[in-house]
């Protein structure tokens, strides 16, 4: 499953520059960084105030279903 971090009160998603390591906030899920839920918890550590941020699962991103033909 796929994980994207939110903020609770103002409802933008994070996007990860990995190279640059630089954050950026979009409105739209489509446009946030997709994690892991493991990278996605090491993530939301790193935050100056983590109790506003959430996990939130990306619907349709189950890499157990396999892919109809």
């Amino acid at each position: 499953m796929e994980y994207v971090l939110r903020h609770k009160n103002n409802n933008v998603y994070l996007k990860r520059f990995g190279d640059i390591k630089l954050n950026h906030y979009v409105f739209n899920i489509k446009d946030a960084t997709k994690f892991d839920r493991r990278n996605a918890n090491s993530m939301l550590k790193k935050f100056k105030h983590p109790e506003n941020w959430e996990l939130k699962v990306v619907v349709g991103s189950d890499k157990r279903k396999k892919k109809r033909r």
